[in-house]
């Protein structure tokens, strides 16, 4: 994947500053959905 990022940038397809933000924006709805699933699990325990 980081590869294929690298190439991308280096093509001129993409710039880095677009990969950098796409890391960021996968991050934070990774966390969002971590952070509900463990709400719905904490719930449904108590």
């Amino acid at each position: 994947m980081i590869l294929m990022a690298i190439g991308r940038a280096v093509a001129g397809v993409h710039w880095l500053t677009d990969i950098i933000g796409s890391v960021i924006l996968s991050a934070g709805l990774y966390l969002i959905y971590k952070s509900v699933v463990l709400l719905l699990d904490e719930r449904q325990n108590n």
